[in-house]
């Protein structure tokens, strides 16, 4: 497994099976200043819905977006989402 800090709460995870974003935040985002880096992903998830968490359209190619708490197994790699308070 070869994990990417991409910035603020993104990260890039590749497994033998998937590559996967967490929390991709959007370019023009004023609060953060940074630029997304172009990435291309099987699997998208978001935590919550702010802009600096939710920036799917960032990433590239046609990916999976878990957005919501539940259980999922895609591409052989299985999430776990659970709800719970944000501030």
């Amino acid at each position: 497994m070869e994990i990417t800090f991409l910035g603020h709460s993104a990260f890039k995870i590749k497994t033998k099976q998937a590559t996967i974003i967490t929390d991709p935040f959007k370019n023009k985002d004023p609060k953060l200043n940074l630029k997304f880096p172009s990435v291309e992903a099987d699997i998208v998830t978001v935590s919550h819905g702010h802009d600096d968490h939710s920036g799917t359209h960032e990433v590239k190619g046609n990916p999976f977006v878990i957005n919501a708490p539940g259980e999922f197994e895609i591409k052989e790699v299985n999430f776990f989402g659970y709800q719970t308070y944000h501030d």
